[in-house]
């Protein structure tokens, strides 16, 4: 067993749930409307889940001695800035990571 676990942010969840736009553009509003709230609702369920899990499993990991690390996520931002500023000159991909950026934050 490690001795060492680095919350490195690697890993994120929800899972991401996807549908075709054919499939939904079928739908009517009201399933429509039903899918989007169970997408939400699953979303709030899995997060509340995979809380629970990680705190049972790191009090069993503790125990045996392990060390969790916590990162300094600013420190990390702030070293691939130049990256982002890089993609700025391809269009199509900096409005792609603006989407992305967008969904993560809400």
């Amino acid at each position: 067993m490690a001795k060492y676990y680095t919350y490195d942010q690697h890993t994120r969840i929800p899972d991401i749930v996807l549908i075709s736009s054919a499939a939904l553009n079928r739908m009517s509003d009201g399933n429509r409307t039903a899918v989007e709230e169970a997408a939400k609702e699953s979303t709030e369920f899995q997060k509340q889940v995979w809380a629970e899990a990680i705190a049972a499993e790191k009090t069993k990991a503790e125990e045996m001695g392990v060390e969790f690390f916590e990162t300094d996520v600013a420190q990390f931002q702030e070293a691939v800035a130049p990256m982002y500023e890089e993609l700025k000159a391809e269009p199509a991909k900096y409005a792609l990571f603006e989407a992305i950026r967008a969904e993560a934050d809400d």
